[in-house]
């Protein structure tokens, strides 16, 4: 047996019978062993969710966005303000973007700096206004919210 180390004689299980000279598992050994397992069971799981790290499944047409902590003021039609924008895995500083449309679904709130998972969607031609976009964004996902 793999564990005779822990074998021992004393308090037995029910119907545990001894018929080669081995030492009898007791219930302590037969608790401890359990624990032993649990016990590796989860940091095996600990390691398996360390290592995954911040990789996330993203789907067709899905982009991970960064939503800076403020908006600035920006020309599109006319004036306005623009969200400050970065897509990508990884946050650059200094590396932010007007972005001129909205993303449905998102409710923006200043001061806090967000990873999101955003859908981008090819609107039909005929249907995309004369100053928009040709794509229609909507969130699917926010990943993190920090305050800044």
């Amino acid at each position: 047996m793999v564990f005779r180390h822990l074998l021992t004689k004393s308090r037995s299980l029910p119907g545990a019978v001894d018929h080669s000279n081995r030492r009898i598992l007791t219930l302590k050994d037969t608790i401890d062993m359990k624990n032993s397992l649990l016990l590796t069971i989860c940091l095996t799981l600990g390691l398996l969710s360390c290592t995954s790290g911040d990789k996330v499944s993203l789907g067709k047409g899905e982009y991970i966005y960064w939503i800076n902590s403020e908006t600035r003021p920006c020309v599109g039609v006319g004036e306005m303000t623009c969200l400050q924008i970065q897509k990508g895995e990884t946050l650059e500083e200094g590396k932010w973007l007007h972005f001129y449309d909205g993303i449905e679904g998102f409710d923006y709130e200043p001061g806090y700096i967000y990873k999101l998972i955003v859908k981008e969607t090819e609107i039909p031609p005929h249907q995309v206004p004369a100053d928009g976009s040709s794509l229609k964004f909507t969130l699917t996902k926010i990943l993190s919210k920090q305050k800044v």
